[in-house]
């Protein structure tokens, strides 16, 4: 029986850290589902808010798609007037998960900061300080 109280203490921790660690500073505060899993999906670009206040929404006649796949790869479309410019892309999470580092096919690589991530919803912070909202 001692060695059962043990082991769920121990289980308890490791329960508690990996909880902890999935907070993102615009949250989920608890998520049962991993990182990855939350990622992996279509999302589509919402909003751009740039670091000087102009806010830019997709129209009719443009849209910025990003595909994600749960082994790291993935696209992007950019899709202007009917006409759509994709490009294969390879992800994967930096800095203890912190970051989504992006690898374009074309040779460019960002690397966002994520401030929110949910099944639905992504924030995240570029390099020249411009905040994305995406959804699903």
């Amino acid at each position: 029986m001692k060695h059962f109280a043990v082991l769920s203490q121990i289980l308890f921790f490791i329960l508690i850290g990996s909880i902890s660690s999935c907070k993102y500073e615009e949250g989920p505060g608890i998520s049962l589902k991993t990182k990855t899993s939350r990622l992996t999906g279509t999302w589509n670009v919402d909003k751009i808010t740039e670091s000087n206040g102009t806010i830019t929404t997709p129209t009719s006649n443009y849209s910025i798609t990003y595909q994600f796949e749960k082994d790291g790869r993935g696209t992007y479309t950019l899709e202007i007037l009917g006409i759509n410019d994709v490009k294969k892309l390879d992800w994967e999470f930096v800095d203890n998960k912190k970051k989504l580092k992006i690898a374009y096919e074309d040779g460019n690589t960002i690397t966002p900061t994520i401030l929110r991530l949910t099944d639905e919803e992504l924030i995240v912070n570029t390099q020249e300080n411009d905040r994305w909202e995406l959804s699903k």
